[in-house]
Formats: C-alpha cells, structure tokens, sequence
C-alpha cells in the first residue's frame, strides 16, 4: 500500500533537487556507481562482494589488525577483539553484499546501509579500541617519535579532549546532513569515489562520535551527564531529518523516481520507508545507549556519595 503521491520532486528541501532531475536522463543506463544500470531485484540477489575497492579496504583493516594482535603478544582482550571482527562484519554486510546494489535503486536500502555504519559498526570499532592494538605493535622507535611531534603540537590529551566532544558531535551531524542533501546524494549514486567517500565519512565520524561518548579518557574526558547530553542531541538532530525526509510532499532523490518502480514502490513511498528506518531503529538505538549512560551516571554518583558517607551505608549494629 503506498503512503503517499506525487507528481514532482521536491522543490523546498534539499536545495538542488529540481537541477538534479534535469540532469537526470530518462534513461536508466549510466545513473548508478556499481553497475551502470539501475538495478532490479533480480540483479541484486546473489550479488556479492559488488564493490571490489571496499573488500580489499576492508581486507586490509583485518590484516592489519590481526597482525597488530598476534605482534603484540598480550594482544587485546577477548570481547575488544570479538567488537572489532563483528564491526567488520557489519561494515561488510553494509558496503560488500546485495545491500550495496539495492542501495542504488531504493532509499530504504540506502538509509538501512546508512543506520549500519552509524548506528552498529561505529559503536563496535569505538569500544573494541582497535587502533590501541594497532599502536601497541608499532616500534617503540616510532611510539617516541610520534609523542614527540605530539608534544609539540601541543595535542595533550587534555586539549584535545577537551574540544571533541563539540568536534565529533558536529562532524558527525554535518555529515549525515550534507550526504542527505540532494546534490551530495545524487553524486554518490553516480561517482564510485564519492560512493566510497560517503561511506568512509559516515563510517569514521561514528567511530569518532562513539568513542567520546562509549569510551572517553578516563582523565580528561566529558563527563557522564555531558554525554547524554551528546546522545540525546544527536538522536534529536536524527529526528528531525527523518521527519522532514517521512513528511516530504514529494521525493527528494530523482534517481529513486527511475529505479524504485521496479521494486514496487513509487519514489516518494520508498523515501517515506527510509525516513521510517532512520527515525525508528536508529531511535530505538540511541535511547538505548541513552538509557545505559543513564544508568552509570546514577551508580557513579551513588558510589561517589557512599565513599563521601561512609558510615551512612553501614549496617547498624544489632542492640545486644
């Protein structure tokens, strides 16, 4: 059952739509980054490892980080490790599987790629701490030489931690707003490289917003409170792009109003299911990590006041 009608894109948001659909052939040859055709269900299944660069990138990182391990010694622990290859795993799924390919026909596809990167493989590679593992098999040689130039920089730990918390929020933000745009959007569809970079962007901003919030130095990091405050703006940003992208009076993407018929779906329904998936899983996600930090911040400061009060938690002695 379709959700909605239409008869033109939207003119109002994002800024380039109409310029985008004059660009746009009529013609499905040449519109996508994968396949130069638009895709069609029976294109798609069975279609795997469609995009060679992101195996072999993805590859690399896995190589990389198992030699890291196995040259380290201690290596990580078990469940830092179990993260990394499940991040992997997901970041696969998004960007070497079928989805990839449905991902150039249907929105919905493109934003369920989208809620993978952000939403499950960033949390993953942030609490797996992969790059400390890295690190720990550089030589020493070069671990002094990099503090070194760190030092004088002046990147201490202080000062950087100090300014990500508001960096990783905006870059992150930023990022999922400009790849939603229509101009940006459409380019990614077309051009493999800005497939890619759409990807990576999303990908490694998550990795940079979850580590500041799951992960924070232990020193120098925000605070608690501040990180729900984190969570629950960027889960309010989500929001209201998901609504604008659900509630739009026409489709947004020109692309979609040529692939999307083959699937069953008028554009502007297959948008309407993509604002859906971004408002209600990744939602779903978002107060879930809400509701966990809010949990740590009331049990800190719950053991903060039993260190301060010591005699307040003690039992009372039975009257003899």
């Amino acid at each position: 059952m379709r959700l909605a009608h239409y008869s033109e894109p939207s003119s109002w948001w994002p800024p380039s739509s109409l310029a985008s659909l004059q660009r746009c052939s009529m013609s499905a040859e040449g519109i996508v980054a994968h396949t130069g055709k638009t895709p069609e269900p029976h294109d798609v299944f069975g279609a795997w490892a469609v995009d060679v660069t992101s195996l072999v990138m993805l590859g690399a990182i896995g190589v990389l980080y198992w030699l890291a391990v196995h040259r380290s010694g201690s290596g990580p622990k078990a469940r830092n490790s179990l993260r990394f290859w499940l991040g992997l795993g997901v970041t696969a799924l998004a960007v070497a599987s079928p989805l990839d390919l449905m991902a150039d026909a249907l929105a919905s596809a493109h934003m369920v790629q989208h809620v993978l990167l952000v939403m499950i493989a960033g949390p993953l590679f942030a609490t797996a701490e992969p790059v400390a593992s890295i690190l720990e098999s550089v030589p020493r040689s070069i671990r002094k030489t990099t503090g070194r130039l760190r030092r004088q920089l002046g990147l201490t730990p202080a000062r950087v931690t100090g300014l990500a918390p508001a960096m990783v929020w905006l870059v992150l933000a930023g990022s999922i707003w400009f790849w939603h745009a229509a101009g940006p959007y459409e380019l990614a569809l077309e051009n493999s490289l800005a497939h890619l970079l759409e990807h990576a962007m999303f990908l490694g901003s998550s990795v940079l917003f979850w580590s500041v919030v799951l992960r924070p130095h232990p020193r120098f990091g925000p605070g608690t409170g501040f990180r729900v405050l984190m969570v629950f703006t960027m889960a309010l940003q989500g929001v209201l792009l998901a609504a604008l992208m659900t509630f739009a009076p026409s489709p947004w993407y020109p692309t979609y109003m040529i692939s999307a018929p083959a699937w069953g779906l008028d554009a502007l329904t297959d948008q309407q299911i993509a604002g859906l998936v971004m408002w209600i899983p990744a939602g779903l996600i978002y107060t879930g990590i809400g509701i966990s930090l809010v949990v740590e911040w009331v049990s800190a400061d719950s053991d903060r006041e039993q260190r301060r009060h010591p005699s307040r938690t003690r039992p009372r002695r039975a009257d003899s």
